[in-house]
């Protein structure tokens, strides 16, 4: 049987990407509501919390900016916070969050397959 829609590579790395902070992030959760004191657990979710901190930077930047765009318009006085005030603002959050975590993964396997084949 010939394959007529090839799926490309790029969309893998996407889905790789979501995958992985998914799990991350469930890791990270479990850790946290059950309170788990242990030392070992302690220093795995600190990693993951690292790890979501170093790759979400310039998504927080951006949700800053809008939140500040946001208190300029309609006085919440929270501050960069705003964006998190109103349950539209919150759906916003998730969704953008969804397709930067899967352009990342796109990007960073574009970026890999450009180095591998120069």
């Amino acid at each position: 049987m010939k394959q007529i829609f090839k799926i490309p590579t790029w969309f893998y790395g996407g889905l790789v990407s979501l995958l992985i902070i998914g799990l991350l992030y469930y890791f990270n959760s479990i850790v946290q509501d059950r309170g788990l004191v242990g030392s070992v657990e302690q220093t795995l979710a600190a990693i993951v919390q690292g790890i979501f901190l170093i790759v979400t930077i310039p998504l927080y930047i951006v949700f800053s900016y809008i939140g500040f765009a946001l208190d300029a318009i309609l006085h919440t006085g929270v501050g960069y916070e705003s964006l998190g005030v109103f349950a539209s603002g919150i759906l916003f959050i998730k969704i953008v969050s969804v397709i930067y975590y899967f352009a990342f993964g796109a990007l960073s396997v574009v970026i890999y397959k450009k180095i591998k084949n120069s």
